[in-house]
């Protein structure tokens, strides 16, 4: 139990890290920023990389691990998920306000949370898979042994 709360805080603390990133990428192109829409923009940024890693991390467990579907194939649907939370507020602009769909904040965004999501989703899946292997290798041990 300690062991998913730790690894649920860790996927939390790399995926704020990840969305503040982001987030530290977006202000540097923003033309006048005030200081009030620069924490604004950290908060959000660092809540909205907690609130992808942690549905990516659900995704992954139920994908891989349980129905067993490829990694190549569980990529793709937390691919499509960081693109639809990215760009959701992108989204909403265009269909409330009428504004451009596009911007150079919304590429920057893609580009960095695709990135860094998808290699911190990759890794964490090899790890779990070594783990595994370890431990199914320490069960065989320790049933040969009795």
């Amino acid at each position: 139990m300690l062991r998913h709360i730790n690894d649920l805080l860790l996927n939390s603390i790399i995926s704020g890290i990840i969305g503040l990133i982001v987030g530290i990428a977006i202000i540097l192109i923003e033309p006048n920023p005030t200081t009030h829409w620069i924490i604004f923009n950290l908060i959000y940024s660092f809540i909205l990389g907690i609130f992808i890693g942690s549905i990516s991390r659900l995704l992954v467990i139920e994908f891989y691990f349980r129905k067993r579907i490829s990694l190549k194939l569980t990529l793709l649907i937390i691919f499509c998920t960081i693109a639809l939370v990215v760009s959701s507020e992108s989204i909403y602009n265009y269909l409330v306000y009428n504004k451009s769909i596009l911007s150079m904040q919304l590429l920057i965004a893609l580009l960095i949370s695709e990135t860094l999501g998808l290699s911190f989703c990759y890794i964490s899946i090899k790890n779990s898979i070594d783990l595994n292997e370890k431990l199914n290798i320490k069960k065989l041990k320790l049933s040969k042994k009795n």
